[in-house]
């Protein structure tokens, strides 16, 4: 898992041609900025709660819910490698 972290101005410049100003708008957007593979885990919480026992908190323990997390992504990745058909 990695943390993806939005770009911050620099606070000891930033390396231009000689005479040239940096265009910071282009760099640094205002507002809001989609951040790179976000949709991963956009994808992954839509998998989890797919599960009707995930799509609310019904657990008590935290161990439980982890169970039937690794329960659905593993019934996911069973199905990705052997397709139902009746």
């Amino acid at each position: 898992m990695q943390t993806v972290l939005r770009a911050k101005i620099p606070t000891r410049g930033l390396l231009v041609a000689e005479g040239e100003e940096p265009d910071w708008e282009a760099r640094f957007k205002s507002g809001f900025v989609p951040l790179p593979r976000r949709w991963v885990v956009e994808r992954t919480f839509s998998w989890i709660s797919r599960w009707r026992r995930l799509a609310r908190d019904h657990e008590g323990l935290p161990q439980s819910s982890e169970a039937f997390i690794t329960l659905a992504m593993s019934r996911r990745m069973l199905s990705r490698l052997i397709p139902f058909s009746p």
